[in-house]
């Protein structure tokens, strides 16, 4: 695998500028990428939640299912359950890993990308998963398996795989702000503990 890391401040609209340290991990996989954020951010003793999805299965019940990707993007359930489609209940309610269990009553389209994040979360060594198959993120370059790690109101980390022309690819990036800022949060509570 061919790793090209980076550290740099980041620009997003209209004027927000966050540093990140990051990696594309050419022909890498998911696992590789999530579990290099998960030691990163371990080293520093953050554990933060590790969020799981499939920005495919939005795409799916967009294109094929015809569900609104502003009504998947805003989470608006009601929407989405009178889309009369039989499974959405189902779907709607993944939340954990046991939950994953038993695929059965989805469609084939839907149950081979659900069965990317069963895969996946065997694998992944991380004790505080959750899945979220519903989650869509704008990000225009990660096409199927994604992950973020957060806590409270902090993003920490966010990656996942992608193509481009035809080399897979998959990367990460830390929001070295958000885990400096949990650092000194932590050092505060025990410089407290101490004294």
């Amino acid at each position: 695998t061919k790793r090209w890391f980076y550290i740099q401040p980041v620009f997003t609209f209209p004027t927000t500028e966050q540093y990140q340290i990051g990696a594309e991990l050419i022909d890498g996989s998911f696992e590789e990428a999530c579990q290099m954020s998960i030691s990163l951010l371990g080293q520093h003793r953050l554990a933060p939640i590790l969020q799981i999805a499939n920005i495919a299965i939005p795409k799916l019940l967009n294109e094929r299912y015809g569900i609104s990707l502003d009504d998947i993007k805003s989470m608006n359930i009601e929407a989405m359950m009178q889309s009369g489609l039989p499974w959405m209940d189902k779907l709607i309610r993944i939340h954990t890993v046991d939950d994953l269990n038993d695929l059965s009553g989805f469609p084939d389209d839907i149950t081979a990308q659900l069965s990317k994040i069963v895969a996946i979360v065997g694998r992944v060594d991380y004790p505080n998963i959750v899945v979220s198959p519903l989650y869509y993120a704008q990000m225009r370059y990660y096409d199927s398996l994604l992950f973020r790690m957060f806590e409270d109101n902090r993003l920490f980390a966010i990656g996942g795989i992608y193509r481009v022309d035809e080399v897979r690819a998959s990367g990460f990036a830390l929001y070295t702000d958000a885990c400096i800022e949990k650092i000194l949060d932590i050092k505060k509570i025990e410089k407290s503990e101490n004294a």
